[in-house]
């Protein structure tokens, strides 16, 4: 009985033990089910977690760009008011002005009304006067045309007097020739006479030798003279190597300017370069940052992720193949992680090879750029160094050519006749012109400060309308990204974040609304300047018809002006030639001196102890007053043609003015 009890106790509790291991593995197998889809439930979430944390950085992103679009939006509506305001107060200020300017024209209407009809009557006097004047100028002209018959009947009679000097010469000659011949004739008459005369030579033998020491003197002398002459005549430059050098500096400054523009395009090159090197380091930069924000990212999710494994281990114990899961799934994030990183550096990598790479060919740039500078250098060198002898020897071409200038001054003569003519009809018309003058200036200065004020009125109240319409459409954006991109969970943090952006913008707003009252305000006052501007106007159109009468091309008071500015040229023309005359009586003076020390060289009649020395000191050569041997002979009719003076663009020709 004993050992049946203690055999169905024994049963009993197998089957107890039975049950509860039942028990156990039937909630074994639950946990390990639930476990399994939780552990899925939590992958799901981690990858809609990771899915909405890109989500809301690119949110995040755009919520910065669009934080610092609108404090520069602000910024610059905070500017654009201040400037706004600056306007205002000057607008105001110059509309008084404006006002005062219209109330003083109103008051000098009656005095241009006076003025215009004393104008009209001088006008009338002015015509009359002109037309004496130009039957005066017609007078002198025809005098001029008579004077230049004249001149040219002279001229014909001093060839004709120059032919019968020639003729006259031709006969003298002949008489020479005859006497020359009779001479002979008695020279032999006079044989017998030279016996006596021997004891006589022997006498002046000593003295011939004395006068042949001298005539070796000369000779030496004559021969130093012409060989300073030739080497002078040898220094000189001709005119063919004066235009090679010419061309030669043409082409030289070409070459200049395009070294030059191959510098600016290389120095553009290099700044273009620069800034992509820049813009790849702003890319390094930025992603950088990215790095870093998503190895925090991952270091957060994983701590979480390890924290749920801890509180499941706790709750019970897990199996192997759960370990094998969560290493297996530990793994892969490592793996992404190390990913990511191999990733960032490939692109960091490949941005610092670009970088080498844009480095090494702007260095390369720049020394091809320094060797064609250092190359432009020395040939501008050259360039200046030739352009120095060019000029030294142009200047004395120059010098040469000065003589030339003394063929101008009968044209300066008669047009200074024209000028003393015309000097008293410019001291009666200059007054009248400058008090018309005057009062179109003021008229014109009155509308122009009319129209001024209206436009920058219409610009202040565009502005103003455009800041408002931009505040209210970035408060409407902002609230609109704000219910689209803020989600239920992170909703709280968003909102706290924007409250100080949605304080300022309102705080703006309420600024927005005091610059509408000024807009209305500033309408006002713009349909009022408006009205007076019309106004304005039609006086200002009024007196620039009145203006166009009086200063037209075909009044014959505006010819004054030209004669003035022929009357300045003409006392500059004779400024000119007073200095040319002192130059041209200083080389007279100087060819003088030398032509007297050339007889004293070549006289016999001089005595010894007076002569000068045989050792020359001078060196320097005087321009000859005639025509030089470089330069081609001028004809006095290219003379004539350049004394001629043709008229300028806008200036009036003595056609007009007659």
């Amino acid at each position: 009985m004993m050992n049946g009890m203690k055999q169905a106790e024994a049963n009993e509790r197998y089957a107890a033990l039975q049950r509860k291991l039942d028990d156990l593995q039937r909630i074994h197998i639950e946990g390990k089910k639930s476990y399994q889809a939780d552990l899925e439930r939590l992958k799901g979430e981690l990858s809609r977690a990771q899915k909405t944390n890109g989500e809301q950085a690119e949110r995040l992103d755009k919520l910065k760009k669009l934080k610092d679009a609108t404090e520069h939006r602000m910024q610059e509506v905070k500017k654009t008011s201040i400037t706004d305001l600056a306007e205002i107060k000057d607008l105001r200020s110059k509309l008084r002005i404006a006002e005062n300017g219209r109330a003083q024209m109103s008051a000098k209407q009656g005095q241009v009304h006076e003025a215009k009809k004393a104008l009209q009557d001088l006008e009338v006097k002015k015509r009359e006067e002109l037309k004496l004047r130009d039957k005066q100028i017609a007078e002198l002209e025809k005098s001029v045309i008579i004077e230049k018959t004249k001149r040219e009947s002279a001229e014909m009679l001093a060839q004709e007097l120059r032919d019968k000097a020639e003729h006259d010469l031709g006969q003298v000659r002949g008489r020479m020739q005859k006497l020359e011949i009779e001479l002979r004739d008695s020279r032999l008459a006079e044989g017998d006479a030279i016996s006596s005369l021997q004891a006589q030579e022997e006498q002046t033998s000593g003295r011939e030798e004395h006068f042949l020491s001298q005539l070796d003197n000369l000779r030496t002398l004559l021969q130093r003279v012409a060989e300073e002459y030739g080497r002078l005549a040898s220094s000189t430059v001709p005119s063919s190597t004066h235009t090679a050098l010419k061309a030669e500096h043409a082409a030289l400054q070409v070459r200049t300017f395009r070294l030059e523009r191959k510098l600016a395009n290389s120095e553009a090159q290099v700044l273009e370069l620069a800034s992509l090197i820049r813009q790849t380091k702003d890319k390094n930069t930025s992603l950088h940052t990215l790095l870093h924000a998503t190895t925090e990212e991952i270091g957060f999710y994983t701590s979480i992720w390890q924290e749920a494994v801890s509180e499941a281990a706790q709750l019970q114990p897990p199996e192997d193949s759960l370990m094998a899961e969560a290493l297996s799934s530990q793994h892969d994030l490592e793996r992404s992680q190390t990913q990511v990183r191999e990733s960032a550096a490939c692109a960091y990598e490949e941005c610092y090879r670009f970088s080498r790479w844009a480095t090494r060919d702007l260095l390369l740039a720049y020394r091809s750029c320094t060797s064609d500078l250092d190359q432009s250098e020395f040939e501008l060198k050259q360039s200046a160094t030739n352009l120095n002898a060019a000029r030294s020897r142009v200047e004395s071409m120059d010098n040469e050519l000065r003589t030339t200038k003394a063929e101008f001054e009968s044209h300066l003569q008669q047009y200074g006749e024209l000028s003393a003519a015309l000097a008293t009809s410019n001291a009666k018309t200059t007054a009248l012109t400058q008090q018309l003058a005057a009062a179109a200036s003021e008229s014109q200065a009155a509308a122009a400060i009319h129209d001024r004020t209206l436009k920058k009125e219409r610009e202040t109240v565009q502005r103003l309308a455009g800041t408002v319409q931009r505040s209210k459409m970035a408060e409407e954006a902002l609230r609109a990204e704000i219910d689209q991109y803020v989600t239920p969970l992170h909703a709280g943090l968003k909102i706290l974040t924007l409250v100080p952006l949605v304080v300022r913008l309102t705080g703006e707003l309420t600024e927005a609304e005091r610059y509408q009252e000024a807009y209305f305000n500033l309408m006002e006052q713009v349909e009022s300047l408006a009205a007076r501007n019309e106004l304005a106007e039609e006086e200002a159109k009024r007196l620039s018809k009145f203006n166009a009468e009086i200063l037209g091309h075909n009044n014959p008071a505006q010819r004054i002006m030209y004669l003035d500015r022929i009357r300045s040229e003409l006392a500059e023309a004779k400024q000119d030639l007073l200095a040319m005359t002192r130059e041209r009586d200083a080389a007279a003076a100087y060819s003088e001196n030398l032509q007297h020390e050339l007889d004293m060289y070549k006289s016999v009649a001089v005595p010894p102890d007076m002569k000068p020395r045989t050792t020359i000191t001078r060196v320097a050569r005087i321009p000859l007053a005639t025509q030089s041997a470089n330069v081609a002979p001028i004809s006095r009719s290219s003379s004539i043609a350049s004394k001629h003076f043709d008229p300028a663009g806008d200036d009036m020709t003595l056609d007009e003015i007659i």
